[in-house]
C-alpha cells in the first residue's frame, strides 16, 4: 500500500478558507457577548452552543445568533448593575403589597360573585386568587 497521497491542492484551499470564515465568525460572536455583556442576559448553555456553532456553521450561525440569541446591548445611561435590578424588585414589591391593600375598598359584589364553596385548602386558594383578579380588575377600572 503506498502511503505518498497527497490531497489536491484546491481541497486544501478551500477547507483553509472555511475553516479562517468559521474562526472569524466565532471571533465576531465571542467578542458579540463580551461586549454587550451577554452573560448575564443569555443561559449559560448557549454561550458555548453559538460559539461552538460559528466553527462549523460560519456565517448562518451569524444570522441565527442575530436573529435569537444577541443580548440586548447595556444603556449607558440606565448604568443596570445588580443593585438597580434589586430596586426594581422592591419597586414592584411595594406594587403588590398596594394592591392587597386595595383588596380591601374592593366592591362586595365583586367578591360574591367569584364566590365558590371552599371545601378543600386547593379551593380556597383559588378562590383567594380569584378574588385578587377580581379585586385588580375593578380598582383599575375605577381608577
Amino acid at each position: 500500500m503506498d502511503s505518498s497521497y497527497t490531497p489536491p491542492t484546491a481541497l486544501t484551499v478551500v477547507s483553509c478558507i472555511f475553516l479562517a470564515i468559521g474562526a472569524l465568525c466565532l471571533l465576531f460572536i465571542a467578542g458579540d457577548i463580551l461586549l454587550r455583556r451577554g452573560w448575564q442576559s443569555m443561559m449559560w448553555i448557549m454561550i458555548p452552543v453559538y460559539i461552538i456553532n460559528a466553527c462549523y456553521l460560519g456565517p448562518l450561525a451569524i444570522y441565527i445568533y442575530l436573529k435569537y440569541g444577541r443580548p440586548t446591548k447595556p444603556s449607558a445611561t440606565t448604568g443596570q448593575t445588580t443593585t438597580h435590578c434589586h430596586e426594581q424588585q422592591t419597586q414592584s414589591r411595594r406594587k403588590t403589597s398596594s394592591l392587597r391593600t386595595t383588596q380591601m375598598r374592593c366592591p362586595r359584589s365583586v367578591l360574591k360573585s367569584r364566590a365558590m364553596p371552599a371545601t378543600s385548602p386547593r379551593r380556597a386558594r383559588l378562590q383567594t386568587r380569584l378574588r385578587t383578579r377580581a379585586c385588580r380588575t375593578a380598582t383599575t377600572t375605577q381608577a
